[in-house]
């Protein structure tokens, strides 16, 4: 076996308890690959992939939260110690909606709730390009456009205002 290989599925040291203080993530080369090692509160050593799964930004220059989740330094998306994202920016913006449904033939945008009347946004334009729709639109000095890849439904958009730029990613369920 040549000297360079790594060996997948095995134990690798990352450094030693005292090396790894509470609440402290830090971000390893390990085989190759960029990890996070941190300590949670309760005492217990947690390790993950230390890139954030929006932008693939290092987890490991982000900061532990009061609640125990570590947040990511770029758009804050939360990470429990699974290394689960469990939660994202637009909870720090309540008027962006968690969950979103797409009506192509309605032409419509909706918010996803199930009250009685959701908040709905047009879609200006539809084209199809390449097994995706491509969706435009905008609202509230806002602009947005979403892909659409016809076959599996995954989702990603992009809105724009004055003082910021999301991205967003998801999966859409097809009738």
């Amino acid at each position: 076996m040549p000297l360079d290989t790594v060996i997948e599925n095995a134990w690798f040291v990352a450094g030693r308890s005292s090396e790894f203080p509470a609440s402290q993530p830090k971000g390893l080369q390990i085989a190759g690959k960029a990890v996070l090692v941190w300590r949670t509160g309760e005492g217990k050593i947690v390790s993950f992939d230390n890139r954030c799964c929006h932008k693939r930004m290092p987890l490991s220059e982000g900061t532990i939260l009061p609640d125990g989740v570590l947040e990511c330094a770029y758009h804050g998306f939360c990470y429990d110690s699974s290394g689960q994202c469990v939660r994202h920016t637009a909870e720090k913006h309540p008027d962006f909606p968690a969950f979103l449904r797409v009506d192509v033939a309605k032409r419509t945008v909706s918010d996803g709730s199930a009250g009685t009347a959701p908040r709905t946004s047009e879609i200006a334009a539809v084209r199809r390009l390449d097994g995706r729709l491509i969706l435009y639109g905008g609202e509230n000095g806002r602009g947005w456009t979403a892909t659409v890849a016809e076959n599996t439904g995954h989702m990603s958009a992009g809105v724009v205002g004055d003082e910021y730029t999301f991205a967003l990613f998801g999966a859409c369920m097809m009738p």
